[in-house]
């Protein structure tokens, strides 16, 4: 049985999950977050090209990120998640499209082998608890196009201790590609994406168990750039952030600065939080630990950026500059990148 604290406060009493599984969210020091974040994989570099490229940093600090290694293939339009030790990424536009691959977090070095998905998909969102990681959605693989189009409503999951492959876990309500997927270490949540065009769904699941999504409210329901996909999202304990996009709205390319913000546990709709440094799609490389999410790379204006920006989760208010991804062979440029944080 888990542990239980002795503890009371006025906010928490039962402390941890009763669910079979390992001590849960939402308690910030028991749910699997991490200082060191990863980026991995993703389209950038001259020519512009997917690339295996595995880049880490400080959460805590600012700068810029150094080299960790390298994907087992160049890939991009994958996605990521940890249970703080050994984080997973799956999918994917470069063959194999079914192949998840893991790292160990605190250990340099490059990616290994883990299993395959029960479906070979592009545009995976994933989601972990300390015991699962959960891919949902995509659309069938596509080697070197830019994702859009016809969706997925597949959930795989795996246990991220062991290795093998995916088992199927449920489905989303709607087929979707691109959403903003982030989890809390109990619930994981996929907001947005796209079927050939851009959505505002809002979709939960409980990580213990099986079953299909259940649906929640809607993305940006008072503006006009809720309907969006490829974007980044992070979370702590207690609140998901929802960072840029690709639009339906042909403003500012079909581009969106909009950071949003969704607390876990509620059933309602989103809320502003602030604004990125520039209207960004792409920028799929979002991480977190307890306090920060940091946003990376992402084609902003045109042209596919290296820089990496934070906002500190429990506020409000525009991003800050943080530093740039690592310049492989002189350059960083990335977007449709991965990114999970864990323990160093």
């Amino acid at each position: 049985m888990p542990i239980r604290s002795t503890h009371k406060t006025d906010t928490y009493y039962d402390q941890f999950s009763t669910s079979g599984d390992v001590a849960q969210a939402p308690y910030p020091w028991i749910f699997p977050f991490g200082d060191r974040g990863l980026f991995l994989g993703g389209r950038g570099g001259s020519p512009q090209d997917e690339q295996t490229w595995i880049d880490y940093l400080n959460i805590t600090t600012t700068g810029n990120a150094e080299d960790f290694g390298d994907l087992l293939a160049k890939n991009d339009a994958i996605q990521g998640c940890s249970n703080a030790e050994r984080g997973i990424v799956g999918g994917g536009s470069d063959s194999p499209n079914n192949i998840i691959q893991y790292n160990t977090i605190a250990t340099l070095g490059n990616s290994i082998d883990f299993g395959d998905l029960t479906q070979a998909r592009v545009g995976v969102a994933a989601g972990a608890s300390k015991t699962r990681g959960v891919f949902a959605g995509g659309q069938p693989a596509s080697p070197g196009s830019i994702p859009g189009g016809n969706g997925e409503n597949t959930i795989d999951y795996v246990t991220i201790a062991t290795t093998g492959d995916a088992t199927d876990f449920g489905d989303l309500p709607a087929t979707r590609s691109g959403c903003f997927g982030s989890s809390n270490g109990t619930i994981a949540y996929f907001f947005g994406g796209d079927d050939g065009d851009e959505h505002d769904d809002m979709y939960a699941i409980t990580i213990a168990t099986t079953g299909n999504a259940s649906s929640l409210g809607r993305l940006d329901p008072t503006g006009n750039q809720g309907e969006k996909a490829f974007g980044g999202a992070a979370s702590d304990a207690t609140r998901m952030i929802i960072a840029g996009g690709r639009t339906k709205v042909s403003q500012n390319g079909y581009r969106t600065d909009q950071i949003e913000y969704f607390n876990y546990g509620s059933s309602g709709n989103t809320s502003n939080f602030g604004d990125l440094v520039q209207a960004n799609m792409y920028c799929t490389g979002t991480t977190s630990n307890s306090t920060r999410a940091v946003i990376s790379g992402g084609d902003a204006g045109g042209t596919v950026r290296s820089y990496i920006y934070y906002v500190t989760i429990q506020t409000t208010g525009d991003a800050t500059q943080f530093g740039d991804l690592y310049q492989h062979s002189g350059n960083g440029y990335r977007q449709l990148h991965a990114a999970y944080s864990g323990q160093a």
